[in-house]
C-alpha cells in the first residue's frame, strides 16, 4: 500500500481532488450508484465515473465521490473526447472549472 495520497485528476473542466471526509453535519444526502455523472453537460457529453463496486456520492458542502475500488473517468462523447483516466480508490471532492466574465460580472462553469 502507498504512503502518499492520490494526485488530483483533471478531465476537461472537471477536477477530482483527493480529500478528507466532509463534516457529517454538512451532509445533505448520500447516493449509492453503479456509475456517477461528475460533470454534467447540456449536450449529453457527461463526464462519468465508472467503478466495478458501488460508488458513494456525498452531497455536503459540494459533491464528493468515494470509490471503494479503482475506477475509470470517461467522457460520454463520440468525437473529440477526453481520454479515459484511471481513478484510484479513495475519496474525492468534485470541482468544476469556472470562468469569470467581467462585463457581466458573473462566474460560470466552463463548457467543453
Amino acid at each position: 500500500m502507498s504512503d502518499h495520497a492520490p494526485a488530483p485528476i483533471r478531465h476537461g473542466e472537471i477536477l477530482l481532488m483527493p480529500c478528507n471526509a466532509p463534516d457529517p453535519a454538512s451532509t445533505e444526502s448520500v447516493e449509492r450508484l453503479a456509475e456517477a455523472v461528475v460533470g454534467h453537460s447540456e449536450t449529453g457529453h457527461h463526464h462519468v465515473l465508472e467503478c466495478p463496486a458501488v460508488i458513494e456520492v456525498i452531497h455536503a458542502d459540494g459533491t464528493y465521490v468515494r470509490l471503494p475500488e479503482p475506477g475509470t473517468l470517461v467522457q460520454r462523447k463520440e468525437t473529440e473526447r477526453h481520454r479515459d483516466l484511471p481513478v484510484p480508490a479513495g475519496l474525492y471532492k468534485v470541482l468544476t472549472k469556472t470562468t469569470y466574465d467581467p462585463f457581466a460580472d458573473q462566474r460560470r462553469a466552463v463548457i467543453d
